[in-house]
């Protein structure tokens, strides 16, 4: 008895005097993620009674939550159960569960044993975490036998696990955390299932200390530091997307930090029956917007184009300014893969001239460009609000309309190619960002009708460039300007005769998200 109180006095000051800990920064935030789970086999003491009950409650409850991705383990659970160690030691051996988690790439490991006593089984669930398995979150709960039988009452045991971990879960240090941020918008790993609605405020921190026990080694303390507060916006099944109310200064929003809170917004009141209130009764506040198929662009396609033709001791230079309007969308097939459609058509006076000036034509340019591809776009952050690069593979061609003219190497010509497309988007501040895009023909083609050069084409360039700058007004409206550049070449004959154009504009467009 006296060894005893010493020994405690003795790790008491060993407490008092300073515990191992971890201190605050991204790492540590992202250490404590808690995002991919996978669960144990049940053991149970009469002969596996739960074990196929258990797997089906917790496969369908973590496959309908987007707050965790579950990791199947069931060839990690039929290895430990063919081992000939007995089961229940290998689920409490530390070192076995560590490895498990770390080949499959698991955050956490849920543990279930369940223990017949008497007329009752005690359920025992432990939420453990990383290489030391430590043991964050644990839950018992305790079921009978139906009195006037020997069996279980298997009818009620899915809702009673589910309810199980519902209460496992709660015990976690914190309720979820940031997944994605884009200026003063934040994305958060909680949605209707936790009870998450538009207005409702949640309270950002981030893990200032991580104290452990000096001898056991087992958490004891979880210290969390105010980073900001969030609005929430909108709300899906798995996900919420909310806006930045506030930051304590010197802090900043970030992803993996923790939701430690939930505010709830103040109910309306129901206005009073009778009155000017109650004709708009059934009118309900307008939802935030978040895009969730795609967008439409369209823009006027104003600039300069210029042709040279030169060949046989004759050089012709001309153009003209277009006029025109340029419409393209996207469809999202599923949050990275996409497909694309461009359209765009303009016209304009053409002239051009010889290099002497002695013999000049005129007339009317037409031109008109289409575009349809199909892509995978991949989100630097997780976010579909935040920066991604994109890669897209499809067909183009641009038709220029011109008079024909076989005195002055003039007449109608189109391109076309199998293309590649790359480019980028990129937030800079407050709804401000860039985008840059090129689609390159990799296999190219071009044929001429009036005029004809002979001989096949060489060599043929059928290439775009883009370069802008957007502000986004809103989740569903975003102003775009920018560079466009269409650039197409050809050579005829072996060489002898080459054709160059160009299309050089600049103009604003207003993309429509939905």
């Amino acid at each position: 008895m006296k060894i005893n109180f010493v020994r405690a006095i003795f790790l008491g000051v060993l407490f008092l005097a300073g515990t191992p800990s971890v201190q605050a920064d991204l790492d540590t935030d992202r250490a404590y993620s808690f995002y991919s789970v996978g669960y144990l086999k049940a053991w149970d003491n009469v002969d596996g009674l739960f074990g196929e009950y258990v797997d089906n409650a917790y496969r369908e409850y973590f496959k309908q939550q987007g707050r965790f991705q579950w990791i199947d383990l069931s060839h990690a659970n039929d290895l430990l159960t063919r081992s000939r160690l007995p089961y229940h030691k290998l689920v409490e051996d530390k070192d076995v569960l560590g490895q498990v988690a770390r080949s499959a790439h698991a955050d956490c490991l849920v543990r279930t044993k369940i223990f017949k006593e008497g007329p009752t089984y005690r359920f025992v669930m432990d939420w453990l975490h990383g290489s030391k398995m430590d043991v964050i979150a644990s839950h018992q709960f305790v079921i009978e036998e139906e009195r006037d039988s020997s069996q279980l009452r298997i009818g009620e045991l899915d809702k009673v696990l589910i309810d199980g971990l519902n209460d496992l879960i709660k015990g976690l240090p914190f309720m979820g955390q940031v997944t994605g941020r884009d200026q003063e918008w934040v994305t958060v790993n909680l949605g209707n299932a936790e009870g998450l609605k538009a207005g409702d405020s949640l309270v950002v921190q981030t893990l200032s200390e991580v104290k452990r026990h000096p001898l056991l080694g087992s958490i004891v303390e979880w210290k969390f530091s105010d980073v900001g507060r969030l609005r929430v916006e909108e709300v899906d099944q798995g996900i919420a997307y909310a806006r930045i109310e506030s930051e304590v200064e010197g802090s900043r929003i970030e992803r993996f930090q923790k939701i430690t809170k939930l505010i709830s917004a103040p109910q309306e009141k129901k206005p009073e029956k009778g009155g000017v209130l109650a004709m708009n009764e059934t009118q309900m506040p307008e939802e935030p917007f978040s895009p969730k198929f795609g967008w439409a662009s369209a823009r006027a396609w104003t600039g300069g184009f210029n042709r040279t033709y030169s060949g046989s001791g004759e050089s012709f230079d001309g153009g003209g300014f277009l006029f025109g309007v340029k419409i393209n969308g996207e469809i999202w097939i599923t949050q990275n893969i996409f497909s694309t459609v461009d359209f765009g058509f303009g016209f304009s006076g053409y002239s051009q001239a010889n290099q002497s000036g002695t013999l000049k034509s005129s007339g009317s340019l037409s031109m008109t460009a289409i575009k349809f591809a199909a892509g995978y776009q991949y989100y630097f952050k997780d976010d579909l609000l935040g920066p991604k690069a994109y890669a897209k593979l499809g067909y183009q061609r641009t038709g220029y309309s011109l008079p024909v003219v076989e005195t002055e190497l003039l007449g109608s010509v189109t391109f076309s190619s199998i293309y590649l497309g790359l480019g980028a988007t990129i937030p800079i501040y407050k709804g401000w960002g860039t985008e840059v895009g090129t689609d390159l023909g990799m296999i190219r083609f071009v044929s001429e009708s009036g005029y004809q050069s002979g001989g096949g084409s060489s060599g043929v360039t059928d290439v775009s460039f883009y370069l802008g700058g957007y502000y986004r007004f809103s989740n569903r409206l975003t102003l775009k300007a920018g560079l466009d550049v269409v650039l197409n070449t050809a050579d005829f004959k072996g060489g002898d005769f080459q054709l160059n154009q160009n299309m050089i504009s600049f103009a604003p467009s207003m993309t429509y998200f939905f």
